[in-house]
């Protein structure tokens, strides 16, 4: 069986509580399952501080002003660029590398960089 990502599934979480459409045009009711697959054309973009140690992911977008984008440009980090999360303590700053270089980014710096997963 193929896994989920490779059919440009992602997963959604639902919590118990949660009534309403899921984004997508389903209708979802309190006791669904926690967990399900959606399908979406695209894998979606996430904050690169909720991405886990250890997970490569590639750099989709930035949303900051002028200045934090030339400080990250400055530091290699652009659009379109793999990088690989070292450290992140969910709260604190985001070590990444890129190539050989290692890199830490405050949180609030990686609330705003968003990345898509590689597969």
């Amino acid at each position: 069986m193929e896994k989920p990502h490779a059919l440009n599934f992602h997963l959604h979480y639902h919590s118990r509580r949660f009534a309403g459409g899921c984004g997508d045009g389903r209708r979802c009711e309190p006791g669904d399952a926690l967990v399900r697959y959606h399908q979406f054309p695209t894998m979606p973009e996430i904050p690169l501080c909720l991405v886990r140690p250890g997970e490569s992911v590639r750099i989709s977008a930035i949303h900051g002003g002028r200045e934090m984008k030339q400080r990250l440009a400055s530091l290699g980090l652009n659009p379109g660029l793999e990088i690989e999360v070292l450290q992140n303590t969910f709260g604190g700053p985001v070590t990444v590398r890129r190539k050989d270089v290692r890199i830490a980014i405050g949180h609030g710096m990686a609330h705003k960089i968003f990345v898509q997963s590689v597969c």
